[in-house]
């Protein structure tokens, strides 16, 4: 995303996260995706946890006991912004 210019759920390739995850070989049976841009990762984290609680939002997908493993990446653009995303599955 930082080196294309965009934000979205969706890859360039138009790979959605639950395509990309599985094609990584990780059998899955539930999964979710937060991302966020900003200048700090304390400003991510209060993107995503300052959202109303028991709503299907970002922090739901931080608090979910449902899922079991979680991947992180944070990429700055030439800009200085952050680019973060948080990749959730439940694996089987």
């Amino acid at each position: 995303m930082a080196r294309d210019g965009f934000f979205s759920h969706e890859g360039a390739n138009g790979a959605s996260p639950a395509q990309r995850i599985s094609a990584a070989g990780i059998q899955w049976t539930r999964v979710g995706e937060n991302i966020a841009t900003c200048q700090s990762i304390s400003q991510a984290e209060s993107t995503f946890m300052d959202e109303p609680k028991f709503e299907r939002n970002h922090r739901w997908n931080i608090l979910n006991a449902d899922y079991n493993r979680v991947g992180i990446g944070i990429v700055k653009g030439s800009d200085g912004t952050l680019y973060v995303t948080e990749d959730f599955a439940q694996v089987r």
